[in-house]
């Protein structure tokens, strides 16, 4: 019912928008305008009928289970799920951890260790 409540009004928005799009063609003479302004109000009724009671209905009957929500991190740049946050921080101390095993014998070695820490 949530799904419903969240993105029925878009459902409902978008079939009168589309409904209202060719509405004049009900009024005309023409046998072929007529014609196609009944095949197209079908399918609109069609469509809002399953995007708003059918499908519900059926996906709650046999679709998948509630997702729950995950818990999020939110530090000054990102949203993180706290599930990968430890693994995050983890791997931030085995980098400090082994940029702090340098060989200072190598410059370019010294160098790049002087531009990670910083």
């Amino acid at each position: 019912m949530k799904t419903v409540s969240l993105i029925g009004s878009a459902i409902f928005n978008g079939g009168m928008s589309t409904f209202l799009a060719f509405a004049l063609l009900g009024f005309s003479d023409s046998y072929l305008f007529v014609t196609f302004f009944k095949l197209f109000t079908g399918v609109v009724v069609f469509g809002v009928f399953h995007g708003l009671f059918f499908l519900p209905v059926v996906l709650s009957w046999f679709g998948p289970e509630e997702r729950k929500p995950v818990p999020q991190v939110k530090d000054g740049f990102h949203t993180t799920r706290s599930e990968d946050f430890d693994e995050i921080e983890q791997n931030s101390l085995t980098k400090t951890a082994a940029s702090s095993q340098v060989d200072n014998h190598n410059p370019c070695v010294e160098a790049t260790s002087s531009l990670v820490n910083n």
